[in-house]
């Protein structure tokens, strides 16, 4: 197995601003993936865990933030996060990992049908399998793998706790995206890997699809010396106010709301581990049609 061999990058605060910038999908109005049924489809971002350098700084953090919860899952070194009684990722302690990372990061999780295949298709598309697969109780099973630059993620098989409501509530998981040196060459990967379908919205982002609608996107960095990195994001009421508050918690913000990006809809902090988190204002199509003549 290939061992990751991180280049000289910039700051990740300058890196994610630059995810913004660039474009996007999720916008305060914008399209979002079709989820008519909790069940997620395969190529769907529909976990996620927080591998965490300071586990109780990150109880702390997120519970006041975002209020959410976290319960003992049976595992050591491994918690359940709740929001309003459900169950929606995972809390890993990294310092009981082999090696402990120099900052904590969010392990998104991607559906797929078949888990051992999945992993052979990243293999094939040159990427690595970082941790074999496994099962937890109550989540099922899943492998930690990089694509071809380096960026981790999970392929998550029979996963119970997967959800995916057809309109995310503020403090629910909304959108997941990929900061990458070059995006149609990343997503020319995920294609391979998970069987999504590629669909261009300029040459900087693209949109990976699947059931004939956006699952994640995928933008290219204007910097070359930048590490890959899948960021989630998370709907809130107001960004602005949500990454005040994140400052007062102890986090960053790298990327304030500003009207010339994604219309004021978003911003994107790191909290007290520096792990990236994007914050998105975002208006439900129900909610659109309350407010149509």
């Amino acid at each position: 197995m290939k061992r990751i061999r991180w280049k000289n990058t910039l700051p990740v605060g300058v890196a994610l601003a630059s995810l913004a910038l660039v474009g996007g999908c999720a916008s305060s109005g914008s399209r979002m993936p079709d989820r008519a049924s909790r069940a997620p489809l395969a190529g769907q971002f529909a976990w996620h865990d927080l591998v965490s350098t300071d586990v109780a700084a990150s109880r702390v953090f997120y519970q006041q933030l975002l209020d959410w919860t976290f319960v003992g899952s049976g595992v050591d070194g491994y918690e359940w996060i709740e929001y309003q009684g459900q169950i929606i990722g995972g809390l890993v302690d990294a310092t009981r990992l082999e090696r402990t990372p120099r900052q904590s990061i969010w392990l998104n999780g991607v559906v797929v049908d078949d888990l051992e295949a999945a992993m052979g298709r990243v293999l094939e598309a040159g990427g690595q399998i970082l941790k074999e697969a496994q099962r937890v109780p109550k989540r099922g099973g899943f492998a930690v793998v990089a694509d071809r630059e380096g960026a981790l993620f999970q392929l998550v098989a029979e996963n119970p706790l997967a959800a995916s409501p057809s309109e995310p509530s503020t403090g629910q998981w909304l959108w997941t995206e990929l900061l990458s040196a070059e995006a149609p060459v990343a997503a020319n990967f995920y294609e391979a890997v998970l069987g999504v379908e590629p669909a261009s919205v300029s040459d900087a982002y693209v949109l990976l699809m699947a059931g004939d609608s956006p699952q994640s996107g995928i933008v290219t960095s204007p910097f070359e010396e930048t590490a890959s990195v899948w960021v989630p994001f998370v709907r809130v009421a107001d960004p602005a106010v949500t990454a005040a508050r994140a400052v007062e918690l102890g986090g960053r913000v790298v990327l304030a709301p500003a009207k010339d990006v994604r219309s004021g809809s978003l911003a994107i902090i790191l909290d007290p581990g520096g792990a990236p988190l994007a914050l998105q204002r975002w208006t439900a199509p129900s909610e659109m049609a309350e407010v149509s003549p």
